[in-house]
């Protein structure tokens, strides 16, 4: 080469491309040229000599545009890895670590150059390498899938056994070569846990407690240990009326039956938003100036709707005066939902045994009035009016006899009533005439809001507000 050597080519190719293949081919050679050579940084030297060079020159090129090839990709396979947030591991084809990324560093929690060249029994038990290189064979059978998934427990720096699933593949194939395997490891503890407090949740419904409030509260105080917060409650809350009642707490009992302004709780959110409200440091998601911080100092809190029968009744929440240090997880405000339903079925459970016994009350009481031969006709008929107001929590109660258009009272309770027993009106002023007329059983708590009542003469002359 005029001008130059092959020395001073390689030191001008180095300085433009570091890592480009490099082979002096020369017929000068002496161990102070092959010395230089290799202190510029040749990739390969060769003297010329007879033909044979030539096939050794091919070989060797071939060599090293093959080794450059998968060195490029093996880099960016490298900064593929790495930006991965989930923990990823690369192993050679005897099984030893080649690179791991920064996730998994902290997954294991050893130095990376402690893991790097180590075999997988840093980390796995024998079971554990059995089952991974099981797997491993399965993929590299023929006719097999590309990647394999399985549960395997990974062993710390602290001794912990952390579950995890391992989703493993093999390293693009250098020819027929095996190259190795690369897995991504993902942490399963999360919802192992979150299975056992879903089972120990399902083992409290299975058999409650003798009360609604004794199985609730051991539902708050399940709630409270999944999330970490101090306290846990159910609230029964009246949107319209600003009004926030603690109906169980999960600590502290003397809460129970407390009054408080809605607008003034975390729990607003749920019910204007009808969805469920988390955040797990006050200050720092900016829910400090909320009138709800300043009023009870919550630094956390999760809070999702209960309804019971089609109806919101308020809201289960879980709070604390402590900011908690990760954000609530997907899994965990899924299980604060799964508290809000099943609380929902108790509600509703709970009226349908109290709607049942006093039905059964009612029928027994009945039974007791008819069946009593110490009573007259007239004086069981105004036992069972009497039991009518109180069951139903009306203030009158009467029985009245209807021909063509005209209503004819003949008992009425109590006998201070706006009307007597023979008094007779026109139909059209009974609420009778709505039941007459439809066939139906009517019963409104309100009459001035009624369409159907509002403007009936039973509620504008007669001042009825409710009716059945």
């Amino acid at each position: 080469m005029p001008g130059t050597d092959g020395i001073e080519f390689l030191r001008q190719v180095r300085a433009e491309h570091p890592t480009i293949p490099f082979i002096l081919f020369t017929g000068k050679g002496s161990e102070a040229v092959a010395s230089a050579a290799v202190a510029a940084d040749v990739s390969g030297y060769l003297q010329k000599g007879g033909t044979e060079t030539f096939e050794l020159l091919r070989n060797r090129i071939e060599k090293e545009v093959d080794d450059h090839r998968l060195t490029a990709s093996y880099r960016e396979y490298e900064t593929v890895i790495e930006s991965l947030s989930d923990p990823v591991y690369v192993l050679d084809e005897e099984g030893r670590f080649t690179d791991v990324n920064g996730a998994f560093v902290e997954l294991v929690g050893y130095d990376e150059a402690d893991i790097i060249g180590s075999d997988p029994s840093l980390l796995k038990s024998p079971e554990g390498i059995e089952r991974s290189e099981r797997h491993l064979s399965r993929i590299l059978s023929d006719d097999a899938p590309d990647d394999t998934m399985f549960e395997i427990e990974i062993r710390t720096a602290d001794g912990e056994w952390i579950p995890c699933e391992d989703h493993m593949g093999v390293i693009p194939y250098d020819g027929d070569r095996f190259r190795g395997s690369v897995g991504v490891l993902r942490d399963i503890s999360g919802r192992r846990q979150g299975a056992e407090f879903r089972r120990r949740l399902y083992e409290i419904t299975a058999s409650p407690e003798p009360s609604f409030e004794g199985t609730c509260r051991r539902i708050l105080r399940l709630g409270c240990e999944r999330l970490g917060t101090e306290e846990g409650k159910l609230v029964r809350v009246d949107e319209a009326a600003d009004r926030h009642e603690t109906v169980v707490a999960a600590r502290d009992a003397d809460q129970e039956g407390s009054i408080a302004d809605l607008s003034r709780t975390f729990c607003r959110r749920v019910v204007e938003t009808g969805d469920s409200v988390a955040f797990h440091d006050a200050e720092a998601t900016g829910w400090d100036d909320d009138p709800a911080h300043e009023a009870y100092g919550h630094a956390c809190y999760a809070g999702a709707e209960v309804t019971a029968d089609g109806e919101r009744y308020g809201t289960v929440c879980f709070f604390g005066p402590e900011a908690r240090a990760t954000s609530f997880s997907d899994a965990e405000l899924t299980f604060v939902d799964l508290i809000a339903q099943v609380v929902g079925q108790l509600i509703e459970r709970e009226r349908a045994e109290e709607n049942a016994r006093r039905r059964k009350e009612a029928l027994d009481r009945v039974h007791s009035i008819v069946s009593d031969r110490e009573r007259g006709h007239e004086e069981r008929i105004r036992g069972l009016l009497d039991l009518g107001r109180e069951t139903l929590n009306t203030e009158y109660a009467m029985l009245s006899d209807i021909e063509g258009g005209t209503y004819e009272i003949d008992f009425v309770r109590p006998t201070d009533a706006e009307f007597d027993p023979g008094d007779v009106l026109p139909l059209s002023e009974a609420g009778c005439e709505r039941v007459m007329l439809t066939g139906e059983t009517k019963a409104e708590a309100t009459l001035g809001q009624s369409p159907e009542f509002a403007e009936h003469p039973i509620h504008t002359e007669h001042g009825v507000e409710c009716y059945i």
